[in-house]
């Protein structure tokens, strides 16, 4: 008999190479360490961690090492991880150190991570390739459900400025999942608040970022003093999802920090 699947997302880490360094009063670093220290009990129980981009800042191989290695001494060592870029990553050294984001079976679900991300550019893009995977991918699978993970957010969340810079080929995206009749919800990053959304009859989740919070509905950038967190699911054998965002108490931006983003 199938068993619900359990999954965590953390997102938008935004880690560099120097520990020390914080973005808006918050060092990344110390961030993450405690939202994965507040996450612990659903990390031991998960089916799953997924790590849906912008998990280096800086982009360079010593942030990546080092968040595996955070990870390695934080979360139990069976618990498999799919690592996907944001537009701060880069994809080649984040296979080199997490492997490639291929898809995951746990009972009546299939989890499939894609690849939004584009060189030299913030907003997000699915290469025909990426989605041609995903049509062969959801067309091959005995999975009667189908979990998508994306950094760029495929549906607009009401916030002018950040919507410019979202899945600019979100159509393509919908007209092959509606294609299969299997994909229950899309997760993604990159907009640093909680959002609860959908189309088609597919549920699109937002999950805050680890440190800095992006305000909600705001036309022009803007920083909310919001505590980071992160996403637990529960994923039923019949297609039912759970899921609520656990925000992690005692860490919020400086909004009086001056201090790029950028």
């Amino acid at each position: 008999m199938s068993r619900i699947q359990r999954v965590v997302q953390i997102t938008d880490t935004h880690l560099f190479s120097d520990p020390s360094r914080a973005l808006k009063g918050i060092v990344t670093d110390a961030s993450l360490r405690a939202v994965l220290a507040a996450a612990h009990n659903d990390l031991v129980g998960a089916d799953l961690l997924l790590l849906t981009g912008d998990l280096a800042h800086d982009e360079v191989e010593a942030t990546y090492q080092r968040l595996r290695a955070t990870l390695a001494a934080l979360i139990p060592g069976q618990l498999p991880v799919r690592a996907i870029p944001g537009n701060h990553d880069d994809p080649a050294l984040m296979i080199r150190h997490f492997g490639q984001a291929d898809s995951v079976v746990l009972g009546d679900w299939l989890c499939l991570s894609l690849d939004s991300h584009r060189d030299g550019q913030v907003e997000g893009t699915l290469r025909a390739s990426e989605l041609q995977r995903l049509d062969r991918e959801l067309a091959e699978t005995r999975a009667s459900h189908a979990l998508i993970a994306v950094h760029h957010h495929p549906v607009d969340v009401g916030s002018l400025w950040m919507d410019g810079i979202g899945l600019s080929n979100h159509a393509a995206l919908f007209e092959v999942l509606n294609r299969h009749d299997k994909a229950r919800a899309i997760l993604n990053g990159h907009i640093h608040q909680e959002f609860e959304g959908g189309r088609d009859g597919i549920a699109v989740y937002g999950t805050p970022s680890t440190n800095v919070q992006f305000r909600a509905r705001s036309d022009e950038p803007q920083f909310a003093d919001l505590e980071p967190g992160y996403r637990r699911l529960a994923l039923y054998p019949d297609g039912r999802i759970d899921t609520e965002v656990v925000r992690v108490p005692g860490v919020v931006c400086n909004l009086n920090d001056e201090g790029s983003y950028e």
